[in-house]
């Protein structure tokens, strides 16, 4: 296990997931639903399965949504 900010909480995840798995994990989105940020640059869907997260990382998820 490794300690993460995700979100500004600091989280322990399994060590060696990947962005992908991340946020398939935690959030349950897809590419079209949110934008990651790693130590602050953003990460681009396709660089989500070969971004692997390491101890100390902060990462921000951003959930896109339409309402009215």
């Amino acid at each position: 296990m490794i300690k993460v900010k995700i979100n500004k909480e600091i989280t322990e995840i399994k060590s060696g997931l990947t962005m992908a798995a991340l946020v398939k994990e935690m959030q349950g989105q897809s590419k079209m639903e949110c934008i990651t940020i790693l130590n602050g640059s953003v990460v681009v869907f396709s660089k989500w399965s070969e971004t692997i997260i390491n101890d100390g990382d902060e990462i921000e998820i951003i959930v896109i949504s339409s309402g009215g």
